[in-house]
């Protein structure tokens, strides 16, 4: 369920991947029945980090505009896959094996209402399962959310343009997606197999702790990388993740990132 989107995939059309980055701007993908990809496309687009939201709108429209203009898509009955950046994560713990899923959620939604950015945009949750011991006597779920309004601004405008907002999905889960299509986490996405995922941007970096495909611990780092110079950052990042890799037991560490200001390669060396 982790992996699934936020929204359910239906009808028919050209099938287009098109995700929202603060460090590329605007992306777009297109493939064929195989799921291979046709073409690809990219723009920039300004992403508010404060805000977690996209700046404006408009801009998101033209940009959009220019990406199915650039491949030659016509967007007419497309079907649009869009993933944005994570907005929140969290975990909920403590909670009676007897509430029904209805209960859960308005638990998810009131932990969001206390969050910033949460306090003034009616959030869009998704909730799962943690995997849990086998003599737990309480419930604990991992949640996300999306701001709704964002979701119902993006699908008028694909309507507008007479596309259809297929399903939506934030980074973390596109990330995982990704890793598990791609075969390079094939191994540490094996049953029972226990592995750490880092994904650094710009505001810090998120740590995953993983039995398999399954999220057992989160952590997430706020980290002002833009402050930093040269290899002041990797130091940064280093120091920083010494507690979270030190209580998350894990056979490998795979290091996801999504900002030009951090290597990957050079963080995992």
């Amino acid at each position: 369920m982790a992996l699934n989107s936020l929204l359910s995939g239906f009808g028919g059309g050209s099938e287009v991947y098109v995700t929202v980055s603060p460090a590329c701007g605007l992306e777009m993908i297109e493939v064929d029945k195989g799921g291979n990809v046709k073409s690809y496309a990219q723009t920039p687009l300004d992403y508010n980090e404060a805000q977690r939201e996209i700046a404006s709108y408009d801009d998101f429209k033209t940009a959009l505009t220019t990406l199915f203009q650039t491949r030659n898509i016509n967007p007419n009955k497309a079907l649009v896959h869009l993933s944005l950046p994570t907005v929140w994560f969290g975990l909920k713990e403590g909670l009676p094996l007897l509430l029904d899923d209805s209960a859960i959620t308005n638990i998810v939604i009131g932990e969001l209402e206390q969050t910033f950015i949460f306090k003034r945009k009616e959030p869009l949750p998704r909730w799962f399962d943690a995997l849990a011991s086998t003599n737990s006597d309480s419930r604990s779920v991992f949640y996300t959310a999306i701001q709704a309004d964002a979701v119902q601004k993006i699908r008028e405008i694909l309507a507008s343009m007479g596309a259809t907002l297929a399903s939506v999905e934030c980074s973390l889960f596109a990330d995982l997606k990704a890793l598990a299509r791609t075969g390079i986490a094939a191994d540490q996405m094996q049953e029972g197999h226990s592995w750490s995922l880092m994904i650094v941007n710009n505001s810090g970096f998120q740590m995953l702790g993983l039995q398999g495909k399954r999220i057992l611990e989160f952590y997430e780092e706020p980290l002002p990388l833009k402050s930093y110079e040269g290899e002041e950052i990797y130091a940064a990042i280093e120091n920083a993740a010494q507690i979270a890799l030190m209580s998350t037991p894990s056979s490998s560490l795979l290091v996801i990132s999504e900002t030009d200001l951090v290597s990957a390669e050079i963080l995992a060396s």
